[in-house]
């Protein structure tokens, strides 16, 4: 009975190191799996850094720009303004020629009219002398 109890123990020892030995396989197995994931981790981790380095450089380009707008928009606003101004003033003058170009249409149209009646009156004059001649 002792060589049963031998054999049987040895058995149970076998069955023992087989049952240790495929949970250490599978450990090994999960391990090298975890490995592989963890890799393909980090290879999208540094993707995603790069990918967030460039949208943060992108987005320090966009703020820097909207500096130098800010910057540059009093200038604008003070030179429209400037030209609205100038914009006003020539309005303004080319209102004066335009009354100022009313009046000489006025003055011509008064003098020819003034011609026309000393004309008018020199020939009336001229016919009625003439009239009286005959």
């Amino acid at each position: 009975m002792t060589q049963q109890k031998q054999n049987s123990k040895v058995f149970e020892m076998d069955k023992f190191h087989l049952e240790m030995q495929s949970s250490i396989n599978n450990v090994l197995d999960i391990t090298s799996r975890i490995d592989e994931r963890l890799k393909i981790l980090y290879e999208k981790d540094d993707e995603y850094r790069e990918n967030f380095q460039k949208l943060f450089g992108d987005i320090s380009e966009i703020l820097q720009r909207l500096a130098t707008n800010d910057a540059l928009m009093p200038n604008i606003v003070d030179d429209l303004n400037n030209l609205k101004e100038k914009v006003h003033e020539l309005e303004i003058k080319m209102s004066n020629v335009h009354s100022s170009m009313k009046d000489h249409d006025d003055k011509w149209s008064k003098m020819v009219d003034w011609i026309f009646k000393i004309v008018l009156t020199g020939l009336s004059i001229y016919a009625a002398y003439m009239l009286q001649q005959k």
